[in-house]
């Protein structure tokens, strides 16, 4: 089967609405900074426009991305996966598009080139090989799920760089605003 350009956002949409698949403890609000626009300066704590982000770095990053990693290769998780998709996937399908179609078109005439009955769904859109797009992005969303495990493990690896560049960038940081 060839691959979908919709692979790769669809298992990450399935791994963002399935937050019991990733389940985490918030992160320790060990530090925080403070951003009041346009002003570049400190908040006091009476301030309604502050918004606290917390930039404070997990204790074991690099466990929990491997943990991660360990998840998204799990097969369980990816058979899951793979048949929330299916199911989004088919849903999908069903939707129906032939109104949107003729608003579109009586909004911008010549936009519509075929002419979509009222009631075409997104399959009867989609053409005949539709009714296949479910079962392959759900194999597809395995493929992926695969990959971004593989992501996972180097970036695990790759985390005390990422704290050496962000306590660099922090210094640099501090210094431009001393100027």
């Amino acid at each position: 089967m060839r691959p979908s350009r919709f692979s790769v956002p669809l298992a990450a949409l399935a791994l963002i609405a399935s937050p019991a698949a990733f389940a985490q403890e918030s992160a320790p609000q060990d530090a925080s900074i403070i951003f009041v626009a346009g002003t570049g300066g400190a908040a006091a704590d009476n301030d309604v426009m502050a918004a606290p982000v917390s930039f404070a770095p997990k204790k074991d990053a690099a466990a929990e991305m491997t943990a991660m990693a360990d998840k998204l290769s799990d097969p369980a998780m990816q058979d899951g996966v793979a048949g929330m998709v299916e199911k989004m996937v088919g849903g999908l399908m069903k939707l129906p598009v032939g109104k949107f179609a003729a608003a579109i078109e009586d909004a911008r005439p010549g936009t519509i080139k075929d002419n979509i009955p009222a009631n075409a769904t997104l399959a009867d859109i989609a053409g005949p090989k539709a009714e296949m797009a479910p079962a392959m992005l759900g194999e597809q969303s395995r493929t992926a799920m695969s990959m971004m495990s593989g992501f996972a493990k180097v970036f695990a690896g790759m985390i005390p760089e990422f704290e050496a560049l962000g306590k660099q960038m922090e210094e640099e940081f501090k210094a431009a605003k001393l100027r």
